[in-house]
């Protein structure tokens, strides 16, 4: 059985469709990612500055108290240093892909690797633009999977250290 031409061409076309809008859910997911790391950062970074005032203004020092607040302290502080850099590492920029084969020009980091407009024009004009779509879908999503992932190890850790902060300052505080 044969597949006619005007078969594959409706293929085609479907496949395209499909991309193009998975690419926008996947563009959309990416900006939600980003918003929610983000906002984190902003809230982490606001609560640290709080808490480093109010202990420094209570003159609280974690050398001063018994080991076992030292150590939770430390942990604490270890799991906090972790969410910022998970948070600051999920919304810092991606300018370039470390595949130096590739061959589809997808977004602007592909572009920066030509050295010249003809060069550009000329691996523009051999992409298929449905190749292009369902290679940024692919691109895109590996992406938003690592924001994620950086955003729940962000929140894991950042909950521990609330939890030990929590227990070390009644600790601290009980005689």
């Amino acid at each position: 059985m044969s597949v006619e031409p005007a078969d594959t061409a409706q293929q085609e076309a479907a496949v395209a469709r499909r991309a193009a809008e998975l690419l926008r859910r996947t563009s959309a997911e990416a900006e939600r990612a980003d918003t929610k790391a983000s906002i984190l950062l902003a809230g982490m970074l606001a609560v640290a500055g709080g808490i480093s005032a109010l202990l420094s203004a209570a003159k609280w020092n974690p050398f001063t108290q018994p080991v076992w607040v030292q150590v939770g302290w430390w942990v604490a502080v270890l799991g906090t240093m972790t969410a910022l850099a998970a948070l600051g590492r999920a919304v810092y920029p991606r300018s370039h892909r470390p595949d130096p084969g590739r061959t589809i020009v997808g977004y602007f980091g592909d572009v920066i690797r030509f050295r010249t407009v003809d060069a550009l024009a000329a691996a523009l004009c051999n992409d298929p633009d449905e190749k292009v779509v369902v290679d940024q879908v692919w691109q895109l999503s590996y992406l938003v999977d690592a924001k994620y992932r950086l955003i729940r190890l962000a929140i894991r850790a950042l909950l521990m250290s609330i939890v030990l902060l929590l227990i070390v300052m009644v600790g601290a505080l009980v005689p």
